[in-house]
């Protein structure tokens, strides 16, 4: 049974007609078409419907013992819906019902699109390891099918699989793989441009600051002959801190002031970001004060927002502060801070970040065994996320090198 006859029976046993079912909303000869099968409702139409009839969107999805192939795909249109409304929960139900239904697919297209979306739901749910299971199953398909498109989506995907999942690594090499087999394809620039940016980042996170300028200048340079001004926003944020990175952090403020100063303006969230990496550069360039206030604005916006990983995140660079100042009472609590606001959460990266500064801090109080401990502990979390670079520069710390101008890094 097809969406159409279950939103027919639906209708018929609740005593209403077609005219009453559009309401003001629709036609009847638009719910005919649906009824029929004529014409596939979409996710918004699917909404409306269900609530007059007082069902949800899940109650009128084709069940899995279905063998009809439109119907499996039909599913599969409103999985893809549901994401992009992100209704999350939604396309999750809808995508294991696909794929369930494909237990008798012999389609081997339909069959790969079935995990290919029920991966693209455990990723939005954040279920990484599950994601990247049916990315990978998919992407042999999708390859042995001769499927180009899907391929690449489906890189594209893995990458923020894996990347999701902390292992940066991978992630880098999806993400060069969508950019280079979407190269100099007109069709799929969008995705292209996402992955340079996300490979940008990835670079980064593994040390590869050089391949992470590469990706990050692609990224900005496509984002200017696409119009689209977010990433390349994003591009530039990330352009700024690989400077900053290299040693070059005036190049890096500069960066940082252009975004910010683009139009159409940033949105209010990468804004506050341009703003969280412009205070590191002041405060790199011995600017504190005005690097603190920054800092402070930016912690109230992510409070405001419930951001308690970019708070925390924050909460460390203003504990850098607190030791410059020799405030170092002030600095300790501004890092338990920072570490009660991350919770449970898997954010390898910022507790080794907040790790590291503690373990300063213990350096510089002479308290040496504590601060080897406290190192130590950082670099398990860098090791987790295979943030490599990160490693390098809390090795140099220890070391006795550069002090708090490598931990603004």
């Amino acid at each position: 049974m097809n969406i159409g006859q279950k939103i027919r029976d639906a209708r018929t046993q609740r005593g209403m007609t077609q005219r009453e079912l559009a309401g003001s909303d629709f036609t009847r000869e638009l719910i005919s078409q649906i009824e029929s099968g004529r014409c596939q409702p979409s996710l918004k139409t699917l909404t409306i419907l269900a609530q007059r009839l007082g069902l949800t969107i899940q109650d009128l999805i084709p069940a899995s013992d279905s063998e009809n192939h439109i119907d499996v795909q039909a599913l599969l249109s409103v999985v893809d819906q549901c994401l992009q409304a992100n209704l999350v929960d939604a396309a999750f139900l809808c995508a294991k019902e696909a794929f369930r239904a494909c237990a008798t697919e012999t389609d081997e297209l339909t069959i790969a699109q079935a995990g290919f979306y029920l991966g693209r739901s455990h990723l939005a749910l954040r279920d990484w390891i599950p994601a990247c299971t049916l990315f990978e199953r998919s992407l042999g398909e999708f390859a042995r099918l001769g499927q180009k498109k899907w391929v690449i989506e489906t890189q594209f995907y893995l990458g923020h699989a894996t990347y999701g999942h902390q292992d940066y690594r991978r992630a880098a090499s999806h993400y060069e793989s969508a950019c280079e087999v979407s190269a100099d394809h007109k069709s799929y620039q969008t995705i292209a441009l996402k992955s340079w940016l996300y490979l940008g980042t990835s670079r980064f996170y593994i040390g590869a600051i050089a391949g992470s300028l590469e990706a990050f200048q692609k990224a900005e340079n496509l984002a200017q002959q696409l119009g689209d001004s977010h990433i390349r926003g994003e591009a530039l944020l990330g352009l700024g801190w690989s400077l900053h990175v290299l040693g070059q952090t005036k190049e890096a403020l500069e960066m940082t002031n252009r975004a910010l100063q683009m139009k159409p303006a940033p949105n209010p969230s990468l804004c506050t970001d341009l703003q969280h990496n412009k205070g590191i550069y002041l405060a790199d360039l011995g600017r504190w004060q005005d690097a603190f206030a920054l800092w402070t604005a930016c912690v109230e916006y992510h409070r405001q927002a419930g951001q308690t990983t970019e708070m925390a995140s924050i909460c460390g660079d203003i504990a850098l502060f607190w030791i410059h100042q020799c405030e170092f009472d002030r600095a300790e609590a501004k890092y338990e801070e920072a570490l009660d606001l991350l919770g449970e959460k898997d954010a390898a990266v910022i507790r080794g970040h907040l790790y590291r500064g503690l373990g300063y801090l213990a350096h510089i109080q002479e308290r040496s065994g504590r601060a080897r401990e406290l190192y130590e502990m950082s670099m398990g979390f860098f090791r987790l996320a295979g943030a490599t670079g990160e490693i390098a520069n809390t090795r140099t710390i220890m070391a006795g090198s550069h002090g708090l101008n490598l931990l603004l890094r």
